[in-house]
């Protein structure tokens, strides 16, 4: 199936939107100078946590002359241990295994629904037979609660149903990721794209060919965005200032021809671009080709047939986007008055020549910048703040010299130096041989006495040892413990009994709850929020739609759930006394307990299988006592049927269900009757 494009334009026209080009191509230099500091400390945490030293520490080891290191290089992974129990835990929190929503759509506290929509639900409930509340405003409740969920379910579905991409869990774990490594994790979205499932059928020729079989108009997208690739607006503190954002993608041919079919964009100019540039415009950076250092891969590598292309989200006054080729109706749609000196919410893309080949107005109202940033340790010194792996530099540093220390202390000290006197023996001796059982050669019997000389070199291995051990433990205070791993080996007091390190693990949990909540403000909350936005813009489905408030009430449930479970676990063993025992609904607990750490309901039994539970324990217990006590008294000499009138007593107070019938001898004790010697029952 062929396709067809225009021809390219075979001169190039200057058009008025080259100047915006020019002026925002100066914008994105200044943006990428700007951001330059930061790229080396992103690469010093990438190697801290790959385990790798910086050149510079590399340098200061002595090398012999074929390049070998003459001293140790170990490098003890202490920031990946760090670094991934912390994503652990948080993931852990965020996303728990039954699947629980970390955010809630709930109608606002005043909702405003159109007569239309309440005539509408009118009508669905009277096909439906279902009641129509009398109050109206509990009726309108009713109204943006169902609507509420429709839409929460709806937006459910969005984030687990993506053709073609990762879920949001596995981009939000990217995200949390690269926010604890780097400082920070980007979140991009949701945008529109036009989505076309395809899969091979059989063509009229018999050939089989990949066709599409089910169009998507409309679906939202989102994706992670690594920080390497983006660079905002350099006056901005917090991403709330920022005025714009850049992001720059590599294309091959292939994609950037697929990029000009997409609305908006200018095919003439693209695939004028590609005709001007047939092997690519795609240089590599230094700090793209510090990142291929960190593998083993240590060559130069090129960009081939590649593009780059400069992406632009943010404001725009309204003679820009006019110059760019915007239409003028289309500004004045989105504010009616001071079209020209208006801000307005864009998207510009661009190529990094200056082309301008897309501006266009953000798809979605209020999302002039469509990316959320999770930053666990932000500060208010840079938009770029430390990672975890900054933030015990300086422990990690000084553990790895212990460790290597003490690798070449104990080569040393292992065994002794020797020295040797070579002109004390034949020249067909080799002085570095030195093996168990060796026969040395002397030349006269006085060189017996002058020829070796040994030392000792002594070892300080322990306190080396204890050195790296009190290092690491300060990291525990500054992250995360190393308990909260499962290794308690250096805790001490508190930690050797489960309740002390159930403790200990409680307190540890309180800065992992702050970054919780980190994540909620700046990912959950305003991502929701616009995917809100975008399915009240886009969805065809008018059930859904409604004015609500978006909460990011997950997380904060999910913690005090964990902490309700270890409450109630500790409930378990206050009630055990007598006195509370009976005051408490322990079915009811049971429940609880069951809810609070998330296990399945059915392991419960129903009303009528625990209470024939309990009788059929009871009357186990009832026996063994009766059995018990005929022992004891036959012991001692009692007569049998007072021993009977004993047990009856004992077990008169418990009631049989009604299918469950008394063992044979159980009836007349527990009505008092007494058995005869030859089994016949006799009043009591």
């Amino acid at each position: 199936m062929s396709r067809t494009y225009p021809e390219p334009i075979s001169e190039r026209q200057q058009t008025p939107a080259d100047a915006l080009g020019t002026q925002l191509l100066a914008e994105f230099s200044d943006a990428k100078a700007a951001r330059r500091y930061v790229e080396d400390r992103w690469m010093k945490s990438l190697r801290q946590y790959k385990g790798q030293y910086d050149p510079d520490v590399l340098g200061r080891i002595p090398k012999d002359a074929n390049g070998r290191f003459l001293k140790s290089t170990v490098y003890i992974r202490h920031t990946k241990a760090k670094v991934d129990t912390l994503r652990a835990r948080l993931l852990d929190l965020l996303f728990p295994s039954n699947n629980a929503r970390n955010w809630g759509i709930s109608p606002s506290p005043v909702s405003e629904i159109q007569p239309d929509i309440i005539t509408e639900e009118l009508q669905r409930r009277q096909q439906e037979g279902r009641a129509i509340p009398q109050d109206e405003r509990e009726f309108l409740s009713e109204i943006a609660k169902e609507r509420a969920d429709r839409m929460a379910q709806t937006i459910d579905d969005q984030l687990n149903g993506q053709i073609g991409r990762l879920s949001y869990q596995r981009v939000c774990n990217a995200v949390i990721n690269s926010g604890i490594i780097f400082g920070t994790g980007v979140l991009k979205g949701p945008l529109v794209e036009h989505r076309i499932k395809k899969q091979y059928a059989r063509a009229e020729d018999g050939t089989w060919l990949l066709q599409p079989t089910q169009d998507h108009p409309y679906a939202p997208y989102y994706e992670h965005v690594p920080v390497h690739v983006l660079y905002p607006d350099p006056s901005a503190s917090d991403a709330r200032q920022m005025l714009y954002v850049w992001q720059t993608h590599l294309f091959t041919r292939r994609e950037l021809m697929d990029l000009s079919k997409n609305p908006g964009f200018d095919q003439a100019r693209i695939l004028e671009y590609i005709v001007s540039n047939p092997e690519g415009d795609a240089e590599v950076t230094e700090h793209e080709q510090e990142l291929r250092n960190l593998s083993d891969e240590q060559t130069a590598f090129e960009h081939k047939n590649r593009y780059r292309v400069l992406e632009r989200w943010g404001y725009l006054t309204g003679s820009d986007l006019l110059t760019a080729g915007v239409d003028l109706e289309t500004l004045r749609a989105a504010i009616p008055d001071f079209v020209e000196a208006g801000a307005y919410e864009s998207c510009v893309w661009m190529t990094q020549g200056g082309t301008v080949i897309k501006a266009a107005l953000s798809p979605v109202e209020g999302m002039a910048i469509p990316y959320h940033f999770f930053q666990p340790y932000k500060d208010d010194a840079s938009f770029w703040p430390d990672g975890l792996p900054d933030v015990i530099r300086d422990l990690q540093t000084i553990i790895n010299a212990a460790a290597r220390m003490m690798i070449d202390n104990a080569a040393i000290a292992c065994g002794p130096q020797i020295a040797v006197n070579v002109s004390a023996l034949q020249n067909v001796e080799d002085a570095r041989s030195v093996y168990p059982g060796k026969v040395w050669l002397f030349s006269t019997s006085e060189d017996l006495d002058r020829c070796f000389r040994s030392y000792d070199v002594s070892a300080h291995i322990s306190e080396l040892m204890a050195i790296g051990e009190r290092f690491s433990q300060y990291s525990d205070e500054v992250s995360q413990p190393r308990y909260m791993s499962g290794d308690n080996s250096g805790v001490r007091g508190a930690g050797d009994t489960a309740s002390g390190l159930s403790m200990l693990m409680n307190m540890a949990s309180m800065p992992v709850k702050d970054i919780v909540r980190l994540f909620d403000c700046g990912i959950t909350e305003p991502f929701i929020e616009d995917m809100y936005r975008w399915n009240m813009r886009f969805s065809t489905d008018e059930s859904i739609k409604g004015d609500y408030e978006i909460m990011a009430t997950g997380s904060t449930s999910l913690i005090a759930q964990e902490l309700m479970g270890k409450r109630l676990m500790e409930t378990m063993a206050v009630i055990a006394s007598p006195q509370l025992s009976e005051a408490t609904d322990f079915d009811a607990l049971y429940s609880h307990i069951l809810r609070a750490m998330d296990l399945p309901k059915d392991i419960k039994l129903s009303p009528e299988k625990a209470k024939q539970r309990r009788y059929e324990n009871t009357l186990m217990e009832k026996q063994a006592q009766m059995e018990s006590i005929i022992a004891e008294c036959e012991k001692r000499g009692l007569p049998v049927p007072q021993v009977l009138q004993t047990v009856a007593a004992q077990i008169a107070g418990v009631q049989s269900p009604g299918d469950i019938q008394p063992v044979p001898g159980q009836q007349a004790m527990l009505t008092g009757a007494e058995p005869s010697v030859g089994g016949e029952v006799n009043a009591a």
